[in-house]
């Protein structure tokens, strides 16, 4: 039986209960490393530092929304492959037309099951575009 990689997992997200629950049930999975940001700006750092390879991205926060992100992590060579999976409360077609233009990996719609979370960042499909 082959181990599964340790993946690294950056939260953004500017509601600190939601990520601190989502880093405390991914750590509890036994095979994520996991670090939080607040907002997309200290989101660029930790992206920077930290090295993920799937970042769970919210929407709406302040000083650097997700989308402003997105277009900054697409336009660096360094980051521009890393996957991204948005989530979000707001269902809409705005969304799913900015998200499409964001090259996102995967949209969950807030709420969301923890345990589908970590199938889905398990999952290869995430680490593989064209399984996208």
């Amino acid at each position: 039986m082959t181990p599964i990689k340790c993946r690294k997992i950056l939260i953004i997200d500017d509601e600190c209960d939601l990520a601190d629950v989502l880093a405390l049930r991914l750590r509890a999975a036994g095979d994520f490393e996991v670090a939080t940001a607040m907002d997309g700006q200290e989101g660029m750092e930790k992206t920077g530092s930290f090295k993920p390879d799937i970042i769970l991205l919210d929407i709406a926060m302040p000083r650097m929304d997700g989308w402003e992100f997105c277009r900054r992590l697409r336009a660096d060579p360094a980051t521009r492959n890393i996957p991204v999976v948005i989530m979000t409360a707001w269902l809409s077609n705005a969304v799913h037309k900015e998200a499409a233009s964001a090259r996102f990996s995967r949209l969950l719609f807030k709420p969301f099951d923890p345990n589908e979370l970590v199938l889905l960042l398990r999952s290869d499909s995430l680490m593989n575009p064209s399984g996208a």
